[in-house]
């Protein structure tokens, strides 16, 4: 496995920390992601009781940037320090210089554009600072504001992968985008 040194961005009015330097208030954004319905119906990993899916969550926040696996950033305001977000770089492959990338919004930041400036920054770090030429972004079909964050940040729509995840017992389809280097 590979381990990374934790990096802060600019993105506009948000600074991306990264969790493992900014985590006073992980307990309580997870703990908001996992009771929102939007978060919860799309993201299989928000469900479960909610004292043990807090603790999973937040293990894998704090050492993801020291196993390589989840180098994720707390979007927060830049003048409050407030997190109105997360936005992740998922399954790092630097031998074939690909990752996803995940994010999340606090629900009352929802239509701001939070993550229409912290996902270009996310992924512009991703293919400078660590050499990457391809970033895929999966969504739920019904998760129309992913889709709008995918479209807003050029990512372009490769296709549906029918029954690609399986959430709360049910396989659902995924659309999938990707953003290359050279776009």
């Amino acid at each position: 496995m590979t381990s990374f040194e934790p990096v802060e961005i600019a993105a506009g009015p948000y600074q991306l920390r990264p969790w493992p330097v900014a985590h006073a208030d992980l307990d309580e954004v997870l703990t908001e992601f996992c009771l929102d319905p939007v978060a919860k119906a799309g993201i299989a990993a928000f469900n479960g009781p909610l004292e043990d899916t807090v603790a999973g969550l937040r293990e894998r926040r704090l050492t993801g940037w020291d196993t390589g696996l989840y180098l994720g950033w707390g979007i927060r305001e830049a003048t409050t320090g407030r997190c109105v977000g997360e936005v992740t770089l998922i399954h790092v492959d630097l031998t074939n210089q690909a990752s996803e990338i995940g994010y999340t919004t606090r629900p009352g930041d929802r239509g701001r554009g939070v993550m229409a400036l912290a996902v270009p920054a996310a992924c512009r770090w991703g293919f400078g600072g660590l050499g990457l030429h391809r970033i895929a972004l999966g969504h739920m079909v019904d998760n129309t504001g992913s889709q709008r964050v995918a479209e807003k940040c050029g990512f372009t729509y490769e296709g549906l992968a029918r029954g690609d995840y399986l959430n709360h017992g049910v396989h659902q389809d995924t659309m999938w985008w990707s953003l290359l280097a050279t776009d």
